[in-house]
């Protein structure tokens, strides 16, 4: 079903005196669900004939909509001024004759311009006032053609609100009416409000007719033009233009140690230059080709590069070492990365320079050199960024090396620092350790997480290992029921407003009003607030202020709550694909939750798509798999349904590659198989991946020594995910091991 745009923003109520306060309670009980459909029968409830009017906006029955907007009217007007910006809405879209729809313009902008509606009213914000002087820009659009008069009625009416339009509508005013003038053939108003126009943006199709029409006004401002531009940058020197050929010319025959050295060399003298980008980038590619290749003559040629690179600033080799270790070229970003916090010594910069250095050593199985970088973070720059990474990272490896003692101290000084995703994996990893040994011990790591991480994945593995079984362990409903709120008159009405919208179903209003009811201050609020946007589908905010709820109030989590921001949309469609890929719904879900937040129409900086952000490069080899012939555009992943299935036959895909192993292949949707192989090879400690073998106590150490910390948290985030919508649907989960393998996989 189509979303239907946004009718109205509203703004923040501060300026209402307290006397017009009213105790109000908000209970997440109280609010209405969605209608789904009438079934015949004849609207009753306000949110009934809301529904009908969206049900005719989404049929395109736009004459419909705006006279069943006009009898609601009659009777319910404290909706205004909604109904009126609905009848705006569905009159432009309206397939009319250009005189009936002028008329239903006129009759409805009249209320904001001379009626009851206020365009200044607390009720209105930018954004609603913008779509009054949409709807007014056409309507003088309009009557330019068949009643000049009026158009200028209508231009001095919207000349008053000129300085509160954005910059687009002021271009439209002033164009508009110029060739208003035009038509009347009055030449010096005609240039007079083309100038007024092209002051605010120079449209050159509007330039050549003010040229055609008044040749000298157009020099002039040609003239004002050319000097507000600034000066073209300095021309580079010949000895400059001389180093910077010799580069090419050694980068064209891949003379990698020349080349380093002239780069080398033309950083050093000119590091500002136009060119400087250029050389930069040449270096990186070219240090790149040779990278950790381990013939000898390579080996000369990378020690003779990094010699020459060695004399550049810490910025640019750091940003070298950053580009190299994101390929996985560790030797080269290590070596990189060391010369780079040499360079920054006693600077902050060095800490994030050890750190590439400490982790790119880690990964090149050089475990002891990498806790040397890292050590030296946590003496020198205790107050960095990177020192709790640190401790974390040294923490890890001992334990990978079975060193309990070392293990334990590291991990314990990142539990002192206070609650953060990194002290969770300690508290976990600490309880691993001492679990079989001393006894105590484990139990107040264990205790730790279920107080302050009861939503994780490694809280819930280890209540299942502990109990035997994962259950649905929180109550039904919360124990907190609602809050109380002082609200204004105009609060009020508008909470009354959202009702009646959550019940028709314009999930884009509720949102609006959501955004301006009141601030969350308490926990509760922000639960409510979920909800609301849970209501109107917008799960993205839904999760993020659950989150905040229930990190600040525990006893918020409860069986209700969580499934309003674990919503079940799109289930049918999911089963479907899911049972003929042959793997679990709930996985299909958890992807869904942590990848788009169900947002079908979300598109990441990556440009992946959809609901299951598919990037398009890949839908397209899916599309050859299932002969999918119908797939041309990158803009049909947006559509629910193909998404849904492309990426979930994509999922059992790296499922199958990384036999059956569910986090390998989690870890390779977010960060890519290529990168995910290459890793796993690059190591020596890497174990057998597969779903048969036995859940050993630190089988999932792999996930927290994972390069990339979007991939670490993610992982970890979608198998939360994938044990919660098992448990909000079946009530408990067996501890099979390892514990994301389901009876279904067996």
């Amino acid at each position: 079903m189509m979303r239907v745009r946004p009718l109205v923003s509203l703004l923040f109520f501060s300026s209402f005196a307290y006397a017009d306060l009213g105790k109000v309670t908000l209970g997440i009980s109280d609010l209405p669900s969605e209608i789904q459909e009438l079934k015949g029968k004849t609207p009753q409830s306000v949110g009934e004939h809301l529904f009908e009017i969206r049900r005719q906006v989404e049929a395109g029955q736009y004459d419909d909509c705006f006279q069943k907007v006009d009898e609601l009217r009659e009777t319910q007007v404290w909706l205004e001024p909604w109904l009126s910006l609905r009848q705006l809405e569905c009159t432009l879209s309206w397939k009319a004759s250009d005189r009936r729809q002028v008329a239903r313009l006129e009759r409805v902008t009249d209320r904001f311009f001379q009626g009851s509606i206020k365009l200044n009213s607390p009720l209105m914000s930018s954004s609603s006032r913008e779509q009054v002087f949409a709807a007014k820009l056409k309507q003088m659009d309009l009557y330019r053609r068949v009643n000049r008069l009026k158009a200028w009625s209508d231009f001095e009416q919207l000349s008053e609100w000129a300085h509160q339009m954005p910059q687009a509508q002021r271009y439209q005013l002033y164009r508009q009416a110029g060739e208003l003038a035009f038509i009347e053939q009055n030449a010096k108003k005609t240039v007079q409000f083309y100038l007024k126009a092209l002051s605010i943006d120079k449209q050159q199709d509007l330039m050549k007719r003010l040229k055609s029409l008044d040749e000298d006004s157009y020099n002039q401002l040609e003239s004002t033009q050319a000097k507000a531009k600034t000066g073209e940058p300095s021309k580079p020197s010949s000895a400059e233009v001389a180093l910077y050929q010799k580069f090419q010319k050694a980068r064209s025959r891949k003379r990698f140690t020349e080349l380093a050295q002239i780069g080398a060399d033309y950083l050093m003298a000119y590091p500002q230059s136009q060119y400087s980008e250029a050389v930069s980038r040449g270096l990186l590619v070219a240090v790149l080709a040779v990278g950790d290749k381990d013939s000898p003559a390579y080996r000369e040629i990378r020690k003779q590069m990094l010699k020459s690179l060695s004399a550049l600033d810490g910025e640019r080799l750091l940003w070298m070492g950053e580009n190299a270790y994101v390929k996985g070229s560790y030797g080269l970003a290590e070596s990189l990365s060391a010369k780079a916090a040499e360079k920054f010594e006693g600077q902050s910069d060095a800490a994030k320079a050890l750190w590439i250095a400490g982790r790119s050593a880690y990964y090149r199985s050089e475990k002891a050199e990498a806790r040397r970088y890292w050590e030296k973070i946590t003496v020198s720059y205790p107050k960095s960024n990177y020192e709790l990474e640190a401790n974390f990272a040294i923490g890890i490896s001992y334990l990978r090396e079975k060193d309990k003692g070392l293990a334990a101290k590291f991990l314990e000084k990142v539990i002192a620092r206070g609650e953060s995703e990194l002290a969770l994996s300690a508290h976990f990893w600490l309880w691993r350790l001492f679990k079989e040994t001393e006894e105590a011990r484990a139990q107040r790591e264990y205790t730790a997480m279920q107080t302050s991480y009861p939503l994780t994945y490694y809280a819930m593995k280890a209540r299942a290992l502990e109990e035997g079984q994962l259950k649905l362990w929180m109550p039904e409903v919360s124990k907190v029921k609602n809050t109380q709120r002082y609200f204004t008159e105009t609060q009020s009405l508008l909470y009354r407003q959202l009702q009646a919208f959550i019940e028709g179903g314009w999930s884009d209003s509720v949102a609006v009003i959501r955004g301006s009811l009141y601030s969350p201050r308490l926990p509760y609020d922000n639960m409510f607030h979920a909800a609301i946007a849970s209501k109107a589908k917008d799960f993205f905010t839904a999760i993020s202020l659950s989150k905040t709820a229930f990190d600040r109030d525990p006893s918020l989590i409860s069986q209700d709550h969580l499934g309003l921001v674990f919503p079940r949309i799109y289930e049918d469609t999911i089963k479907a694909q899911a049972d003929k890929r042959g793997i679990s719904p709930y996985l299909v879900q958890a992807l869904i939750r942590q990848e788009s937040s169900f947002r079908t129409d979300v598109t990441s900086p990556s440009n992946a798509r959809g609901l299951m952000q598919m990037i398009p490069l890949t839908a397209n080899e899916i599309a050859k798999d299932l002969r999918y012939r119908s797939f041309r555009s990158q803009e049909q992943l947006f559509d629910p349904e193909l998404n849904i299935a492309f990426g979930t036959y994509y999922i059992r895909k790296l499922v199958r590659a990384f036999r059956g192993h569910i986090p390998a292949a989690l870890a390779a949707y977010n960060a890519g198989i290529g990168r995910m192989r290459r890793w796993f090879r690059s190591r020596e400690f890497t174990e057998s991946y597969n779903s048969q073998i036995p859940d050993g106590p630190f089988a999932e150490l792999w996930i927290d020594e994972l390069p990339w910390d979007e991939t670490r948290f993610y992982v970890k985030a979608v198998l939360r995910n994938y044990l919660l919508y098992q448990l909000l649907a079946e009530q408990q989960v067996d501890a099979v091991l390892p514990l994301w393998v389901t009876k279904s996989d067996e």
